[in-house]
């Protein structure tokens, strides 16, 4: 009989699992295949170098970078969850784009999560609260969010909830005070942005369960969703109901159905 033993199948498997946005079971697994002695063939030589698939199925060119990280199932938990909206009949359908700031661009930024939570959720907070029009100085920056929380170089990507966290302690500088830059992710708020930026703190965040029901409740009564999922190449291009194998992590600011 042939053995093939996790250990050894895992090391490449494990790429490819990662990949696609899975993860291999921490458990060893061991697959048992009989084959006859007599008609065993023999085993070809191991090549010299092999490539690592994780750079064949890559699913994103290196100029979209995504910037989700999940958290962990347990950290998670630990959150408080939000009180769900008193929903009696949800309508038909609701749409608070138009109340949104125009939709910017991350660039080569893995900083999906600080536009998310800094510059969508936040900006549509304010506009609320304040009725004020959109403008540099009625902006915030998801740079303020991302430069001081990046793991790494620039690609990295950030928890949506350590974002929630810098927000609700730090609150947050408008782009007139820190502009945003994808080519730059160490620069660090001046302390004029800082002490501006202590005026929009949010008092405090919640976890939402994955319930569309729930979901939508929340974005009937006018409160906007953070949301983050897997997503592949397609995502860019979607367009009506599509539905494609998820390759890669995308945080977005869930306003419509």
């Amino acid at each position: 009989m042939v053995r093939f033993n996790r250990l050894v199948f895992g090391a490449l498997l494990a790429p490819l699992l990662a990949v696609a946005g899975t993860r291999p079971s921490s458990a060893d697994v061991t697959w048992t295949i009989p084959i006859p002695a007599a008609t065993l063939p023999p085993l070809p030589p191991l090549p010299s170098v092999i490539p690592p698939p994780v750079l064949v199925l890559s699913a994103d060119p290196p100029e979209y970078p995504r910037g989700l990280t999940y958290l962990d199932p347990l950290r998670y938990g630990k959150i408080f969850a939000a009180f769900a909206p008193a929903m009696g009949t949800l309508p038909a359908k609701v749409d608070l784009a138009a109340d949104f700031p125009t939709p910017g661009d991350q660039g080569h930024q893995g900083s999906c999560v600080a536009w998310a939570v800094g510059y969508g959720l936040k900006n549509f907070q304010e506009h609320e609260e304040r009725g004020w029009a959109y403008s540099k100085d009625h902006l915030m920056s998801p740079a303020f969010v991302f430069n001081a929380l990046k793991k790494g170089k620039c690609g990295g990507g950030l928890y949506i909830s350590d974002a929630l966290d810098l927000v609700q302690a730090q609150g947050i500088a408008p782009l007139s005070l820190m502009p945003y830059s994808d080519k730059d992710c160490k620069k660090q708020p001046s302390s004029e942005a800082r002490e501006v930026a202590s005026a929009y703190r949010v008092q405090s965040s919640r976890r939402v369960e994955s319930d569309l029901v729930e979901i939508k409740g929340h974005l009937a009564a006018r409160v906007p969703v953070v949301v983050g999922m897997d997503v592949d190449r397609s995502f860019d291009r979607l367009k009506g109901r599509r539905s494609t194998p998820a390759r890669n992590t995308r945080s977005t600011a869930a306003t419509r159905w």
